[in-house]
């Protein structure tokens, strides 16, 4: 389970997965003003990325077992999720 507070404490959503998260949970800042709440599961090569109202994000979750990075790098349109996975392969997804 997953409960997620703003940081005066008020809750703002919770989440069950069926793994346990593997390391910390990573928090993602856009320009926007867009956050998004991301997790690891090693153990079934699951990582999961959450919008700011507790919604999976469409596409999501994909195969994975690493901490990852999200970034752009030659278009202004998509994000770039980079990860390693169990099958010590580096993946580079495309995500909106």
């Amino acid at each position: 389970m997953i409960d997620v507070f703003s940081e005066d404490g008020n809750a703002l959503f919770n989440c069950l997965l069926d793994s346990k998260i593997s390391g910390k949970l990573l928090l993602f800042s856009f320009s926007s003003g867009k956050q998004r709440l991301g997790a690891v599961c090693k153990n079934v090569n699951k990582i999961y990325l959450w919008d700011d109202k507790g919604n999976i994000c469409s596409g999501f979750p994909i195969s994975g077992a690493t901490a990852f990075s999200i970034s752009q790098f030659n278009s202004k349109d998509n994000f770039s999720l980079l990860c390693g996975s169990n099958d010590n392969f580096l993946y580079n997804y495309r995500i909106k």
